[in-house]
Protein backbone atom coordinates (compact mmCIF):
# COMPACT_ATOMS: atom_id res chain seq x y z
CA UNK A 1 0.00 0.00 0.00
CA UNK A 2 2.80 2.37 0.94
CA UNK A 3 4.55 1.67 -2.38
CA UNK A 4 1.34 2.40 -4.33
CA UNK A 5 0.95 5.74 -2.50
CA UNK A 6 4.57 6.64 -3.30
CA UNK A 7 4.02 5.92 -7.01
CA UNK A 8 0.77 7.89 -7.01
CA UNK A 9 2.49 10.86 -5.34
CA UNK A 10 5.41 10.73 -7.80
CA UNK A 11 2.97 10.48 -10.71
CA UNK A 12 0.98 13.50 -9.52
CA UNK A 13 4.13 15.44 -8.63
CA UNK A 14 5.48 14.91 -12.15
CA UNK A 15 2.69 17.13 -13.47
CA UNK A 16 4.17 20.16 -11.71
CA UNK A 17 5.34 22.46 -14.50
CA UNK A 18 6.07 26.14 -14.90
CA UNK A 19 3.04 26.56 -17.15
CA UNK A 20 -0.12 24.59 -16.47
CA UNK A 21 -1.73 23.09 -19.56
CA UNK A 22 -5.50 23.30 -20.14
CA UNK A 23 -7.29 20.47 -18.28
CA UNK A 24 -4.27 19.25 -16.38
CA UNK A 25 -3.28 18.32 -12.85
CA UNK A 26 -1.81 21.12 -10.78
CA UNK A 27 0.51 20.41 -7.87
CA UNK A 28 1.73 23.43 -5.94
CA UNK A 29 2.20 25.08 -2.58
CA UNK A 30 -0.21 27.53 -0.98
CA UNK A 31 1.39 30.97 -1.32
CA UNK A 32 0.70 34.07 0.74
CA UNK A 33 1.07 37.34 -1.18
CA UNK A 34 1.11 40.72 0.55
CA UNK A 35 -1.35 42.31 -1.85
CA UNK A 36 -4.35 40.26 -2.88
CA UNK A 37 -6.34 41.45 -5.85
CA UNK A 38 -7.73 38.43 -7.63
CA UNK A 39 -11.52 38.76 -7.53
CA UNK A 40 -14.38 40.57 -5.85
CA UNK A 41 -15.07 37.65 -3.52
CA UNK A 42 -15.96 38.85 -0.03
CA UNK A 43 -15.35 42.51 -0.94
CA UNK A 44 -17.64 45.35 0.18
CA UNK A 45 -20.09 46.69 -2.42
CA UNK A 46 -18.33 50.08 -2.43
CA UNK A 47 -15.00 48.47 -3.38
CA UNK A 48 -16.65 46.36 -6.12
CA UNK A 49 -18.37 49.40 -7.60
CA UNK A 50 -15.18 51.46 -7.61
CA UNK A 51 -13.09 48.67 -9.16
CA UNK A 52 -15.73 47.83 -11.78
CA UNK A 53 -15.81 51.48 -12.78
CA UNK A 54 -12.02 51.48 -13.14
CA UNK A 55 -11.88 48.26 -15.18
CA UNK A 56 -14.69 49.34 -17.50
CA UNK A 57 -13.29 52.83 -18.17
CA UNK A 58 -9.49 52.49 -18.11
CA UNK A 59 -7.64 52.98 -21.37
CA UNK A 60 -6.10 49.57 -21.95
CA UNK A 61 -3.66 50.85 -24.59
CA UNK A 62 -1.65 52.85 -22.05
CA UNK A 63 -1.33 50.15 -19.37
CA UNK A 64 1.97 48.48 -18.54
CA UNK A 65 3.39 46.07 -15.97
CA UNK A 66 1.25 45.08 -13.02
CA UNK A 67 -1.61 47.40 -14.09
CA UNK A 68 -1.87 45.56 -17.41
CA UNK A 69 -1.68 42.16 -15.66
CA UNK A 70 -4.51 43.16 -13.32
CA UNK A 71 -6.77 44.35 -16.14
CA UNK A 72 -5.96 41.26 -18.23
CA UNK A 73 -6.90 39.05 -15.27
CA UNK A 74 -10.14 41.02 -14.82
CA UNK A 75 -11.01 40.40 -18.50
CA UNK A 76 -10.36 36.65 -18.14
CA UNK A 77 -12.41 36.40 -14.94
CA UNK A 78 -15.29 38.32 -16.48
CA UNK A 79 -15.25 36.08 -19.58
CA UNK A 80 -15.40 32.93 -17.40
CA UNK A 81 -17.89 34.34 -14.86
CA UNK A 82 -15.39 34.14 -11.97
CA UNK A 83 -15.39 37.75 -10.75
CA UNK A 84 -17.11 36.72 -7.49
CA UNK A 85 -15.20 33.45 -7.01
CA UNK A 86 -12.81 32.82 -4.14
CA UNK A 87 -9.19 32.10 -4.99
CA UNK A 88 -5.82 31.25 -3.52
CA UNK A 89 -2.35 31.86 -4.84
CA UNK A 90 -0.29 28.77 -5.69
CA UNK A 91 3.48 28.61 -5.98
CA UNK A 92 4.42 26.29 -8.84
CA UNK A 93 8.09 27.08 -9.16
CA UNK A 94 10.37 29.41 -7.20
CA UNK A 95 9.19 32.41 -9.26
CA UNK A 96 5.89 31.16 -10.70
CA UNK A 97 2.72 32.07 -8.80
CA UNK A 98 -0.76 31.51 -10.24
CA UNK A 99 -4.28 32.31 -9.07
CA UNK A 100 -6.44 29.22 -8.48
CA UNK A 101 -10.18 29.98 -8.55
CA UNK A 102 -12.30 27.44 -6.71
CA UNK A 103 -15.84 26.71 -5.60
CA UNK A 104 -16.63 28.05 -2.11
CA UNK A 105 -16.80 24.55 -0.61
CA UNK A 106 -13.23 23.83 -1.75
CA UNK A 107 -11.98 27.28 -0.74
CA UNK A 108 -13.16 26.61 2.83
CA UNK A 109 -10.85 23.56 2.97
CA UNK A 110 -7.86 25.79 2.20
CA UNK A 111 -8.63 29.08 3.97
CA UNK A 112 -8.46 27.44 7.39
CA UNK A 113 -4.67 27.38 7.09
CA UNK A 114 -2.99 30.50 8.48
CA UNK A 115 0.50 31.73 7.57
CA UNK A 116 1.60 32.32 11.16
CA UNK A 117 0.64 28.79 12.23
CA UNK A 118 2.32 27.17 9.23
CA UNK A 119 5.53 29.13 9.81
CA UNK A 120 5.54 28.27 13.51
CA UNK A 121 5.01 24.55 12.80
CA UNK A 122 7.49 24.60 9.85
CA UNK A 123 4.77 23.23 7.57
CA UNK A 124 3.39 24.07 4.15
CA UNK A 125 0.19 23.23 2.30
CA UNK A 126 0.47 21.19 -0.90
CA UNK A 127 -2.55 21.42 -3.18
CA UNK A 128 -3.38 18.93 -5.93
CA UNK A 129 -6.24 19.74 -8.29
CA UNK A 130 -7.59 19.05 -11.75
CA UNK A 131 -7.62 22.45 -13.45
CA UNK A 132 -8.27 24.43 -16.61
CA UNK A 133 -5.85 27.15 -17.68
CA UNK A 134 -7.80 30.34 -18.37
CA UNK A 135 -4.99 32.82 -19.11
CA UNK A 136 -3.44 35.80 -17.29
CA UNK A 137 -2.13 33.43 -14.57
CA UNK A 138 -5.74 32.47 -13.74
CA UNK A 139 -6.59 28.79 -13.34
CA UNK A 140 -10.00 27.31 -12.62
CA UNK A 141 -10.19 24.36 -10.23
CA UNK A 142 -12.42 21.68 -11.73
CA UNK A 143 -11.81 19.16 -8.96
CA UNK A 144 -9.82 19.54 -5.75
CA UNK A 145 -7.95 16.27 -5.20
CA UNK A 146 -6.10 17.02 -1.97
CA UNK A 147 -5.02 19.68 0.51
CA UNK A 148 -2.16 18.28 2.57
CA UNK A 149 -0.15 19.81 5.40
CA UNK A 150 3.44 18.58 5.07
CA UNK A 151 6.85 19.47 6.45
CA UNK A 152 8.42 22.40 4.61
CA UNK A 153 8.65 26.14 4.27
CA UNK A 154 5.59 28.23 3.51
CA UNK A 155 6.47 31.03 1.14
CA UNK A 156 5.12 34.52 1.04
CA UNK A 157 6.10 37.59 -0.95
CA UNK A 158 8.66 39.44 1.08
CA UNK A 159 8.30 43.14 1.59
CA UNK A 160 11.35 45.11 0.47
CA UNK A 161 12.60 47.77 2.81
CA UNK A 162 16.04 48.79 1.59
CA UNK A 163 16.42 51.26 -1.28
CA UNK A 164 19.20 49.20 -2.82
CA UNK A 165 16.71 46.34 -3.30
CA UNK A 166 14.97 48.44 -5.96
CA UNK A 167 18.00 48.78 -8.26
Amino acid sequence: MKLKFTYLFLFLFSFQTEKVQAQDTLVGDLYFGLWRAGSFYDQPAKVKKSMLNYFETVSRDSLQGSDKELVDRYDVLKKHDLLESPYVQILLEKDSVVYLYLPKKDYKKIKIHKLETLEKEKKKIVIVAVVNLLGADAIKCERLISVAKVDGQTYMREKKFAIEDYD
